[in-house]
């Protein structure tokens, strides 16, 4: 997994991530992200929902939450990693084309 630290694009938050950061990644404007987050009935994936608090309890105090990336020209994919004392512990795909 530590091959993903060299797509490091930039640190974030998990407030980052549950609001509407990962929508202005994928190019949203702000007034669009903000009007999905308010959209009734808008839900994740039961599955994702999992695989993310799973994700997410494995975060300790002094970790880093890192947004990676890597984009070809008709592929790539898009994820979160936690990085301890420099290494990948856990990582999720936000997205994969």
């Amino acid at each position: 997994m530590n091959h993903l630290l060299q797509y490091k694009q930039k640190q974030v938050t998990f407030e980052y991530i549950e609001g509407i950061g990962p929508l202005l990644e994928m190019g949203l404007s702000q007034d669009a992200a903000e009007e999905f987050m308010n959209r009734p009935g808008r839900g994740v994936a039961p599955d994702f929902q999992k695989r993310y608090d799973e994700f997410k309890a494995q975060f300790k105090e002094g970790d880093e939450l890192w947004y990676v990336a890597k984009y070809e020209s008709l592929a790539g994919f898009g994820a979160y990693v936690i990085v301890r004392q420099g290494e990948v512990v856990a990582s999720i795909r936000s997205w994969v084309g």
